[in-house]
């Protein structure tokens, strides 16, 4: 796309990596009508309203990434290794996520074959906030009640001893375009006979 000759920006993206000579993180600022994209140091009314935005989006009511916090510090050693030592071997690891699952219903459990035909735990996990109560007025904008939904983090359990447990997230477009295509697999393979 051609880069429009009068910008209409709007803020893409808080909190951005910053320079260690910069006092305040960075702000990203997309236009509207070419897609171009810039990112600065906030100024200090941005980087007040940064901090506003952080304390509500960090509250209970609107984080929604608590049960997932939950998870890793159960289960996880920093960002993507999982703690499997913990709990003796990889067994013990998948029976301890699947009780930990019991206790939140939200959470859901389903299985799927490895690359070595045995059967493995696929957990999902959403990342939904309670959600507000009322309304809340932040900045000169009205932030909604009721919850917040982001997407889902899936963490596979490999039951082989060999293959490590791994996680990735699907955002809500992810979700839909990998319903579509399973239902389009299931559809066209109704018509076989199945092993």
């Amino acid at each position: 796309m051609r880069e429009c000759k009068k910008h209409k920006m709007v803020i893409a993206s808080w909190g951005g990596k910053s320079t260690p000579d910069q006092k305040r993180p960075n702000i990203g600022m997309r236009c509207t009508k070419c897609n171009f994209r810039v990112e600065n140091e906030m100024s200090p009314p941005e980087f007040a309203e940064w901090k506003q935005r952080q304390k509500l989006h960090n509250s209970k009511e609107m984080n929604v990434h608590l049960l997932w916090h939950d998870f890793t510090k159960r289960f996880m050693l920093g960002q993507d290794t999982f703690n499997i030592e913990k709990y003796g071997d990889k067994a013990g690891f998948g029976d301890a996520v699947c009780k930990w699952a019991e206790k939140h219903p939200e959470v859901i459990v389903t299985g799927c074959d490895d690359s070595y035909f045995s059967s493995s735990d696929i957990i999902l996990i959403p990342h939904q906030s309670i959600g507000l109560k009322k309304p809340v007025m932040l900045c000169h904008e009205e932030i909604p009640a009721g919850p917040y939904f982001m997407g889902t983090s899936v963490v596979i359990i490999p039951q082989c001893d060999n293959q490590q447990p791994f996680q990735f997230f699907l955002y809500p477009g992810h979700t839909e375009g990998l319903l579509r295509s399973l239902l389009k697999v299931k559809t066209e393979y109704k018509k076989v006979r199945h092993l």
